[in-house]
C-alpha cells in the first residue's frame, strides 16, 4: 500500500504520520520500520532494497519516504510496482503536491491526504480544538491575535498554546487588539462610510473569511439572518467573503 501525505501544514501532516505509525506498531508485532531521506546519496537504492527484499522475520514493513522529488525519474514507475504488495506500506511525505507522474498516488488503491495551510474559520476551529486539548481557555480575540502573530503557522500556534498551558504569557506583535474595535464598528449602529472605512482597515490585517465568521458569531436578530443567507450564497459559489462583507456594511 502507498500512503501520500502532502501540504505545507507540517504540524497536522506530522501528527497524521505519527497516528499511522502508532496504528501499524499496535497491529503488527513484527513490524520493520525504516525512514528514507532521498536527498541523501544511496537512499533511493536503499529504499528499493527495503521494498523488494524478503525476510523470514519481517511480517510487515513500513517505510517513511521523505524528499521525494519530481526529478527522481525512476520513482514513479518503481512506486507503481509496489501498490499491490500486501506486507509493505510506504508513506510518502511531501511539502507540496508532486508532479503529474505521481498522480496515481491520488487514486485508489493508494491513500492520500492533503494538509494545506489553514485560514479563516478553519484556522479558528483548529486553535479552539487544540486549546481545549491543553485545557486552555481562549476567547475569539485571543485566537485571532494568536493566528496573526504566528502568520497562521500551526507549529508556532501550538508552541504558544503550550506556553499558555504551562502558565506563561504571550506577547503579540503589532496591534492585534485593533481587530475588535474595528469589528465593533461594523457590528454597531454607525454610518455606512465609517463601516466601510473600518472594513477596509480590517482587510489589511485579516483574512476576509475569518472576519465574516467571527462577525457572524457576534451578531443576532436580522443581522444574523442576513449573514446566514450570505453564508449560503458563499457556499454555493455565488459571491465571495469580501463581497458579502461589503453588502453588510453598505446595507441599511
Amino acid at each position: 500500500m502507498l500512503v501520500y501525505l502532502y501540504g505545507l501544514d507540517s504540524y497536522r501532516r506530522h501528527n497524521k504520520l505519527k497516528e499511522i505509525i502508532a496504528v501499524y506498531k499496535k497491529k503488527h508485532s513484527g513490524l520493520s520500520l525504516e525512514r528514507f531521506y532521498l536527498e541523501e546519496d544511496g537512499s533511493f537504492e536503499r529504499l528499493k532494497n527495503f521494498a523488494v527484499s524478503q525476510s523470514l522475520f519481517d511480517h510487515s514493513k513500513l517505510g517513511i519516504v521523505n524528499d521525494l522529488s519530481s526529478d527522481t525519474k525512476e520513482a514513479p514507475k518503481f512506486l507503481k510496482s509496489l501498490v499491490e504488495i500486501q506486507n509493505l506500506t510506504l508513506i510518502i511525505v511531501s511539502d507540496k503536491a508532486l508532479g503529474k507522474d505521481f498522480r496515481f498516488l491520488l487514486e485508489k488503491p493508494s491513500l492520500s491526504q492533503s494538509f494545506e495551510k489553514l485560514e479563516g474559520a478553519h484556522l479558528a476551529a483548529f486553535i479552539k480544538k487544540e486549546a481545549e486539548v491543553r485545557g486552555v481557555k481562549i476567547n475569539s480575540e485571543e485566537a485571532v491575535s494568536l493566528a496573526r502573530s504566528n502568520n497562521g503557522d500551526t507549529w508556532g500556534i501550538i508552541n504558544d498554546l503550550e506556553k499558555i498551558s504551562l502558565g506563561g504569557q504571550l506577547e503579540y506583535a503589532g496591534e492585534a487588539p485593533q481587530f475588535w474595535p474595528l469589528l465593533m464598528v461594523i457590528k454597531g449602529n454607525q454610518p455606512a462610510l465609517k463601516k466601510i472605512s473600518a472594513l477596509t482597515r480590517l482587510f489589511e490585517v485579516e483574512d476576509a473569511s475569518m472576519i465574516f465568521n467571527i462577525l457572524a458569531s457576534q451578531v443576532g436578530g436580522a443581522m444574523k439572518n442576513k449573514m446566514a443567507d450570505l453564508d449560503s450564497a458563499i457556499k454555493q459559489g455565488k459571491i465571495g467573503y469580501e463581497e458579502a462583507l461589503l453588502s453588510i456594511v453598505t446595507s441599511d
